[in-house]
């Protein structure tokens, strides 16, 4: 049977994961949008 404080750990590390995960997509998907509109920008 698994200790409490290694239950505890182990939920915090998903939090951290998931949290990680979502800010590395909203990057991405800025970084996208940047790079679209400075193509964009030099085309004209």
């Amino acid at each position: 049977m698994e200790s409490k404080s290694k239950m505890k750990l182990m939920k915090s590390y998903t939090i951290n994961k998931k949290t990680a995960v979502e800010q590395l997509k909203k990057q991405n998907q800025e970084n996208v949008l940047d790079i679209i509109s400075k193509s964009f920008i030099i085309n004209l």
